[in-house]
């Protein structure tokens, strides 16, 4: 961004900041952003960015600027503390406020100012990752603009059809593309994925026993479907997994089930989660449905954002795996539960009311199953499409297309 600034709007503020800020006179920037709304892993890229953008201010000798309470707060925040920078961190000296440590700073806001007018207000340098049009950071980034001809203002451009950023471009802003769109494959991709599936029916004569096994006995298998990903990996903590989406490179693609089961195969290993169990103890589960049925019958849940399942898995044997010590889980309802004795309740699943959970034919394992344990023959790979197979870290376990299943 260009360094011919206009004055800064801080003197107007300056009798609400505290002595030692009022005298600052280095460039503050920060980072502002309307709400990233419910999946932060579909956003990764504007939080990865808001550290870039912390990083780029601090080499060029500004201070960042971190007003509590505002959409941009816990990610700058972090990013400040991650990469060992002192912040002028500002928080509202109000009995309501938030409790916070000696590194804020507190001030009476000025009459009718928000939080997100004071950081814009303040701010010589700002970098919007995300403005939702008629929102509040969109009317508070034009009224900046409105009187301040100096390029201060940068908006990343989230989609070539982000009519929030062009509007704002309009206005004056400076506008910071990255490539969000989807990977689009090529046509020698296309062309290769086409050729397999026209040659499938012929390799099927060539297909290994334990693949006609899935196909002509599902009954010996077991199969486990992952999903995109929409928060820590089992066993990550919330901290961990915001840190990764902070340090990480910006990405433009968004985390697949792909990704998930590329991690499980490298791992070898499936980690439990507690989302599925009324114990409270991780469990990994899996259906008993044949893979047909299971990938047929898959929906997509808006209220979860995803779907129920994805051609992306992994099918294990039946017989191997109670095993290794995973269950068919007991359907109940709440007196069955209070009747299970308490080392088998990790087993119980409600039956439901408003749907019928026993057509999921579920079983479980508890906490990890150590894949490596299984033999050669008793893991199959699934994902949707060949290219998709040989892009992965394959051990020595058989794969498949899950299309001719669907």
């Amino acid at each position: 961004m260009s360094s011919n600034l206009s004055q800064p709007r801080r003197h107007l503020l300056a009798q609400y900041l505290p002595g030692n800020l009022a005298k600052d006179r280095r460039p503050w920037h920060v980072v502002v952003s309307s709400r990233l709304g419910r999946s932060l892993v579909a956003q990764r890229i504007k939080i990865a960015m808001t550290r870039r953008f912390v990083e780029q201010a601090f080499e060029r000798g500004d201070g960042e600027l971190i007003v509590s309470g505002s959409a941009a707060q816990p990610w700058a925040e972090r990013a400040c503390e991650l990469l060992g920078i002192h912040a002028v961190k500002l928080a509202e000296n109000s009995p309501k406020s938030n409790t916070h440590d000696a590194t804020w700073q507190s001030l009476s806001f000025p009459p009718s100012y928000c939080r997100d007018q004071l950081s814009i207000e303040l701010a010589d340098r700002i970098d919007a990752t995300h403005v939702r049009s008629g929102g509040t950071i969109m009317r508070l980034l034009r009224q900046r603009l409105e009187h301040d001809s100096a390029p201060s203002v940068q908006v990343l451009i989230n989609r070539a059809e982000d009519k929030a950023a062009k509007e704002l471009i309009g206005c004056g802003a400076i506008g910071y593309w990255m490539n969000f769109d989807a990977c689009i494959e090529d046509d020698e991709s296309k062309q290769e994925d086409n050729c397999d599936e026209s040659h499938q029916s012929s390799n099927r004569l060539n297909e290994p026993a334990v693949i006609q096994s899935l196909r002509q006995q599902p009954e010996r298998w077991l199969i486990h479907s992952t999903r995109q990903r929409t928060g820590p990996w089992p066993g990550q903590s919330v901290r961990q997994f915001e840190d990764w989406m902070l340090l990480s490179s910006p990405a433009t693609e968004t985390p697949s089930p792909l990704e998930t089961l590329n991690r499980i195969i490298v791992e070898r290993r499936l980690v439990g989660s507690y989302r599925t169990t009324s114990a409270g103890e991780p469990v990994v589960s899996f259906t008993a449905l044949p893979i047909s049925q299971w990938l047929t019958r898959r929906k997509f849940r808006p209220h979860l954002g995803r779907w129920d399942a994805e051609p992306y898995g992994v099918a294990i044997d039946r017989d191997a795996a109670a095993r290794w010590g995973i269950e068919p889980v007991i359907y109940g309802d709440a007196s069955c539960l209070a009747k299970l004795p308490e080392p088998q309740r990790w087993r119980y699943q409600s039956v439901g009311s408003t749907y019928d959970w026993t057509k999921e034919q579920e079983w479980r394992g508890r906490g990890v199953i150590d894949l490596s344990k299984f033999k050669r023959d008793e893991v199959i790979v699934f994902t949707r499409s060949a290219s998709e197979i040989r892009n992965l870290s394959l051990p020595d376990w058989s794969s498949v297309t899950a299309e001719p299943f669907s």
